[in-house]
């Protein structure tokens, strides 16, 4: 098909002079790279098969979300367990650093709605240079805290292949049941995800600040549920703390 228009897509560039992007609307909706001397290849479009057998892409997203483009809302969680994105320009987003999907040896990490006859699930996806692509996590995987993944947020990529991924867990999806866990998590092609930051239940808001080429992720931390509320950055690996 046609790429119709170019208005509405994040783009990102690595070291080696490759350049993402994704397109969100009209028939030629999906992400596709650039490089030289290939010229423009599609990574990925709507209505391609997935990874996940029997089921096609339906939306794709390299920024972690499926609204406007550029960096994705960050979350609010509240005690009941209801996430709540914020729009851009509030007081928790904004942050300066935007983490490409893209790294220097050409993988790219994407957000996407997967499809099979009418029902649709999201998930994580990792593209290699030799044009496979590997499921990260899906909604209805297992979760490291016992329970199964029902919704991902902003997520980030290494050079050694690694995403780490904003996630939301409960006891049984596509019904959600149960109490519901939310997390930082860090997974790869052949790695299932290992929990990173685990966040209790709280009025909370969390900001990716890094990930680091040896997995090490920090993040920004706004606690609202103390005396004074309290602004801090953590920091932890995959499985450890």
């Amino acid at each position: 098909s046609i790429i119709t228009s170019l208005s509405n897509l994040d783009f990102f560039l690595n070291a080696n002079g490759q350049l993402v992007f994704d397109v969100r609307s009209g028939g030629s909706a999906g992400i596709f790279l650039w490089s030289k001397p290939a010229g423009l290849t599609k990574v990925a479009a709507v209505g391609d098969p997935s990874p996940i057998s029997g089921t096609t892409f339906l939306l794709l997203s390299l920024s972690g979300s499926f609204g406007l483009p550029g960096r994705a809302a960050e979350f609010i969680f509240s005690k009941s367990g209801t996430s709540y994105g914020l729009g851009s320009g509030s007081m928790f987003t904004n942050n300066p650093e935007v983490f490409s999907p893209l790294n220097d040896t050409g993988q790219i990490a994407f957000l996407a709605e997967i499809r099979s006859g009418s029902s649709g699930e999201a998930a994580i996806f990792l593209s290699n240079p030799n044009g496979t692509i590997a499921k990260i996590a899906a909604e209805g995987d297992p979760s490291p805290d016992g329970n199964v993944f029902f919704s991902f947020g902003e997520s980030a990529l290494n050079s050694a292949g690694q995403v780490s991924f904003l996630g939301e867990t409960a006891t049984t999806f596509p019904l959600i049941t149960g109490p519901i866990n939310t997390g930082f998590f860090i997974g790869s092609a052949n790695v299932p995800p290992q929990a990173v930051v685990p966040i209790t239940a709280g009025f909370n808001t969390y900001i990716f600040s890094g990930l680091s080429d040896t997995g090490a992720l920090s993040l920004e931390y706004f606690d609202f549920f103390v005396p004074q509320p309290e602004f801090s950055v953590v920091s932890g690996t995959a499985g450890g703390s």
